[in-house]
C-alpha cells in the first residue's frame, strides 16, 4: 500500500507498507511525472515500512513505466530511501551505485528525520558529520572518532595535521574511535594528496590503536599487524582507556589532554 506524505509541490514523498501493488507502482510514478512536469528539479522520499511484498504485477509495472524517468534523470535532485528491512536498504544502495549523478541516500529509520530534512533542503548534509578529530594535548598523539561515513571534505583538517606531524619526522601514535562504520568518500580515493600521505604515514606511525567498531575489525588488525611496521592493537570498546594506557606508554604527555580525549 502506498500513502502519501504532504510537503512541497517539488518534492514526492511516499509511505510503503503491505504488499505493494500494481495500482501503487501507477500512484507513485503518476506522482512524479507531474511534479516533473511542474518543476525543473525534484526530489524524492520514500519510506518503506512494514513491506510484506511486491506483486509480480507491481515488479512488471515498474519496470516497464519507470523505465521513461531514465531520460529524466538529470532533472532530479535528493532522493532518499528510508527502511528497517536490511535487504530494501541494500538493493537501494545498489541502484545509488548505477545512478553515480544522483544525490542518493539510504537511511534507517532513527534517521528518517533527518532524511526528509534534507530532501526538503533543510539540512546541508544527509548526515552530520561522521568524522571527529579529539584532543591529545601532544601533537605526536593523533586521535579520532568515526561515527558514520568519512566524507572528503571532514578529513582535510586532519590530513593537514598529519601531514605536520610527518614533516616533523618523528614518530606518530594514533587512536581511532570507531562507533559506526559506513566507509568513506569514493572522492578520496582519487585525492592525490590523500595517497601520498598514507604512504608517508606508513612510514611514520609507530603505535596505532583501534577502539571499538565491527567485530571483523579486531581480525583484520590482528592480521596486519605482523605485516606492517606500525604496532597495531585493537581494543573493545569499553577498553579505551586501556588503548590510551598502550598508546601514550613510554612518552610523555599531558595527562589532564588525555583524560579530556578519554572523556570526549
Amino acid at each position: 500500500m502506498l500513502s502519501r506524505i504532504p510537503t512541497a509541490p517539488d518534492i514526492v514523498a511516499f509511505r510503503l507498507s503491505g504488499t505493494l501493488e500494481q495500482a501503487d507502482v501507477d500512484i507513485a510514478i503518476q506522482l512524479v511525472d507531474e511534479a516533473l512536469k511542474d518543476n525543473d528539479e525534484v526530489h524524492l522520499f520514500s519510506e518503506v515500512a512494514d513491506l510484506e511484498g511486491v506483486s509480480a504485477e507491481a515488479w512488471h509495472d515498474s519496470i516497464s513505466r519507470g523505465a521513461h524517468l531514465l531520460t529524466q534523470l538529470k532533472r532530479f535532485g535528493r532522493i532518499a530511501i528510508v527502511s528497517k528491512h536490511a535487504w530494501v536498504r541494500a538493493m537501494a544502495r545498489i541502484e545509488s551505485a548505477l545512478l553515480p549523478h544522483v544525490s542518493y541516500e539510504v537511511f534507517t529509520p532513527e534517521e528518517r528525520h533527518r532524511a526528509l530534512a534534507w530532501v526538503k533542503g533543510e539540512e546541508r548534509r544527509p548526515r552530520a558529520p561522521g568524522f571527529h578529530r579529539l584532543s591529545t594535548g601532544d601533537a605526536h598523539i593523533l586521535a579520532f572518532e568515526l561515527d558514520g561515513k568519512i566524507e572528503r571534505e571532514e578529513i582535510q583538517d586532519f590530513i593537514g595535521v598529519l601531514e605536520a606531524a610527518v614533516a616533523s619526522d618523528q614518530p606518530i601514535r594514533v587512536l581511532g574511535r570507531i562507533k559506526d562504520l559506513r566507509g568513506f568518500d569514493p572522492a578520496l580515493l582519487a585525492d592525490r594528496r590523500y595517497l601520498e600521505l598514507k604512504l608517508k604515514l606508513a612510514r611514520h606511525i609507530e603505535r596505532y590503536a583501534i577502539v571499538g567498531g565491527p567485530t571483523w575489525l579486531r581480525s583484520l588488525v590482528m592480521t596486519l599487524d605482523p605485516l606492517v611496521r606500525t604496532d597495531m592493537r585493537h581494543f573493545d570498546a569499553d577498553e579505551e582507556d586501556e588503548a590510551w594506557r598502550w598508546l601514550k606508554g613510554g612518552i610523555a604527555a599531558n595527562p589532564e589532554q588525555i583524560d579530556k580525549a578519554i572523556a570526549g
